[in-house]
């Protein structure tokens, strides 16, 4: 009965540190890929990373695994947030709409799902001209001018 007490105690710290860990890593790469936008020249948002890189251009994507991406032509690729066994993160960008259906100019919605988790939060480009954010109404990149 001890070592089934113990055992349990053992499972349910590391889903609960598990857990904390996905968390911690959503809202990190929210913050990350907010305060890029905040200061952003320009911003669009896509669907897939091109295959020629703008040399001023910073990309945010997931891979296949999961993984969140930062891409730059100059840096190459980084990971920012690793997959694992139990997680596999999500990145979704959205043109934001007020009461009466207009666009909010500027204003992006960042979703980052974190296995059965989700982070969400909105960030205003202050740098941005008055057309705002360019591309599609949502996609899964976004692409930010410094």
């Amino acid at each position: 009965m001890a070592y089934s007490m113990q055992a349990y105690g053992i499972a349910s710290f590391a889903r609960g540190e598990s857990l904390t860990t996905r968390q911690q890593n959503a809202r990190y790469v929210a913050r990350l890929v907010s305060d890029e936008i905040r200061f952003a020249q320009s911003v669009e948002i896509r669907n897939e990373v091109p295959g020629e890189l703008a040399s001023d251009i910073v990309y945010f994507s997931v891979d296949e695994e999961g993984s969140v991406l930062r891409t730059t032509k100059t840096e190459g690729t980084e990971v920012i947030a690793k997959s694992a066994r139990d997680t596999r993160y999500s990145l979704a960008f959205n043109i934001v709409y007020d009461d009466e259906g207009d666009v909010l100019p500027g204003v992006t919605e960042i979703i980052v799902g974190a296995g059965p988790s989700e982070f969400k939060t909105s960030v205003l480009g202050l740098n941005l001209p008055d057309d705002g954010v360019s591309g599609a109404s949502s996609g899964s990149v976004i692409a930010v001018r410094k």
